[in-house]
């Protein structure tokens, strides 16, 4: 016989409006099959009984040795990357950019460290309803994913940045200081600040004009409410329902 479906595992209807998209989020990850899995990974990169050495990289048929860089992953590399992937969107990635400083070794240390701190909250409520969670969890991980979702609107760009693109693409030195990664573009912009903010605001607008890339797809929330994403979670609460209970039951 199975066991009763706790009510927080399908009733959704108190559920405040600032965290429905983080538990659609939620609930869906817990019903992934690798998903224990992917937690023990992490769980034991977490305790360090991963290993985190490389496989050694094929030598050069031409000159016999080996790459100077390795690509390879570890076991705790995959783990890590695994964790980071599946927990994406309550993990504040925006807040570690501050991080430029140091050599490659030492800033993939403290990336470790920091995704630990993250990720150890996670991986302890990772099999607990979002409803059966303590509210200052919920508070906690909805507030990591509002401020991620916001932070990619725009991106400070880095010295780090710039200097990656002119050692990649080599630009021409008189164009404008402007570069291109993924879906975003970086510009450096001089303000006179003697003009009003209206007029700043209107010659920005006219040079973004200019640079929009060709092809972009733009987010379109325009009829998208509350409810709407709240269907989601009423759909995956009815799949829950019929898979512990007959239709005449529930």
């Amino acid at each position: 016989m199975q066991d009763r479906l706790k009510r927080e595992e399908w009733d959704f209807s108190n559920l405040p409006a600032n965290e429905i998209i983080p538990a659609v989020l939620w609930e869906t990850r817990r019903e992934c099959d690798d998903v224990a899995e992917i937690v023990a990974n992490a769980q034991a990169w977490l305790d360090g009984k991963l290993s985190e050495e490389k496989s050694a990289m094929p030598k050069d048929r031409r000159t016999g040795k080996r790459p100077r860089h390795n690509i390879n992953f570890s076991e705790a590399d995959i783990a890590s990357i695994q964790t980071a992937a599946f927990f994406g969107e309550f993990i504040p990635y925006h807040e570690f950019r501050w991080l430029h400083k140091g050599s490659p070794k030492h800033r993939r240390g403290e990336l470790n460290r920091w995704l630990a701190y993250h990720i150890a909250p996670l991986l302890k409520q990772c099999n607990t309803p979002w409803l059966d969670m303590p509210e200052a969890e919920r508070k906690h991980f909805s507030e990591a994913h509002n401020s991620s979702v916001t932070a990619r609107v725009v991106i400070i760009g880095s010295w780090w940045d710039a200097i990656a693109t002119f050692q990649r693409d080599k630009p021409d030195k008189g164009l404008p200081l402007k570069f291109d990664f993924t879906e975003h573009t970086s510009v450096l912009f001089t303000i006179n600040w003697r003009y009003s903010i209206k007029r700043i605001l209107a010659e920005i607008a006219e040079y973004l004009k200019q640079m929009e890339p060709v092809g972009i797809k733009r987010w379109d929330q325009r009829g998208k409410k509350n409810r709407d994403i709240l269907v989601m979670l009423e759909r995956l609460a009815v799949m829950r329902l019929l898979h512990h209970y007959t239709f005449a039951e529930v």
